[in-house]
């Protein structure tokens, strides 16, 4: 069985203090102490660079499910580059930025997609007042400044764009510049974290060579019932009645999707959208529920083809919202 833990946010026994820990990175000076983010058996420095406060996320709530995260951590101690899959919504990117927020890690994020060019990623020559200046993509401006590198929908990126990571996330552990003839190193500061969905969503798969290069892949699916629930109650403070209506009403979507009854899944962001609505039109509240129908329409069902449409609407029938 899976064991699972919940931490909805962090506090004295996750952030250990400098009182606690003996500081042992006086001799950078853009780290102010050794603080250190713990969970489980594991523990990661904190590093609070002030120097790029701008990059680092602002993110205080997370609910830890994920049975593998200490691996995560474990990873992230070790410079290991870590692959997050799972269906959309499930908390991959979120668990990332999550991690950034409490470490005060300075993070680059890259939504990819089949447009993005190379330009984009790894960097090209612009003329800048009549000059040709070649100007760093995303990944050498991280690599340069220590940043975390976070790749979300990996592989939606381009084949060609995807070669020149190669000798990134392997053993050799540099960016090759070879229009500038320059060589840019990983340090042991620089994280790469990625994330994809399943195949099942309509994804492009992703190549052995590419597989093979993540130390760790770790999947990921929704939340419990009761912590799809807390969520809900804590991010948009909707009733826990009104929430748990949401969620199995969603669950049961899920269940039709994985059956192949309905071609999209409502994932977390539908959820709290609908959450958010149903808060805002609680005047409606009746016996049929016509304030969550109502956020239905416009936060879910009006995002699903007319066949998946027809699904759910049986669905709401069922749990006598009509």
């Amino acid at each position: 069985m899976n064991k699972k833990r919940d931490i909805f946010q962090y506090n004295d026994s996750t952030i250990k203090t400098c009182d606690d820990v003996q500081c042992t990175n006086t001799d950078i000076p853009k780290y102010q102490c050794a603080d250190v983010f713990r969970f489980g058996n594991f523990e990661t420095k904190i590093r609070n660079e002030i120097q790029f406060a701008e990059y680092i996320p602002n993110v205080n709530y997370y609910i830890f499910e994920n049975q593998y995260i200490e691996e995560v951590l474990d990873s992230i101690n070790n410079n290991e580059n870590i692959l997050f899959v799972g269906y959309p919504g499930t908390g991959k990117s979120s668990l990332v930025l999550y991690l950034a927020s409490v470490c005060k890690v300075p993070i680059v994020q890259i939504q990819s997609s089949g447009e993005m060019s190379e330009v984009d990623i790894i960097g090209g020559f612009q003329n800048i007042s009549g000059n040709m200046v070649w100007v760093d993509g995303l990944i050498p401006f991280a690599l340069k400044n220590g940043f975390w590198i976070l790749i979300d929908e990996i592989n939606m990126v381009l084949p060609e764009i995807l070669a020149r990571l190669h000798s990134v996330l392997d053993d050799r552990r540099h960016l090759d510049l070879r229009e500038i003839n320059q060589v840019i190193k990983v340090t042991e500061k620089t994280i790469i974290f990625a994330t994809m969905n399943p195949y099942d969503v309509g994804t492009k798969p992703l190549s052995a060579s590419l597989w093979s290069r993540f130390h760790i892949v770790v999947p990921f699916d929704y939340l419990s019932f009761d912590n799809e629930v807390k969520l809900l109650i804590e991010k948009v403070n909707c009733s826990k009645e009104d929430a748990e209506c949401i969620v199995s009403i969603a669950n049961l979507c899920r269940d039709a999707y994985r059956k192949n009854e309905m071609s999209k899944v409502v994932d977390t962001r539908m959820v709290l959208a609908c959450g958010k609505k149903v808060k805002s039109f609680e005047f409606l509240k009746n016996d049929s529920k016509q304030h969550i129908k109502r956020a239905f329409h416009t936060t879910i069902l009006s995002k699903l083809s007319y066949e998946d449409q027809s699904i759910v609407n049986c669905i709401l029938t069922a749990k006598g919202i009509c």
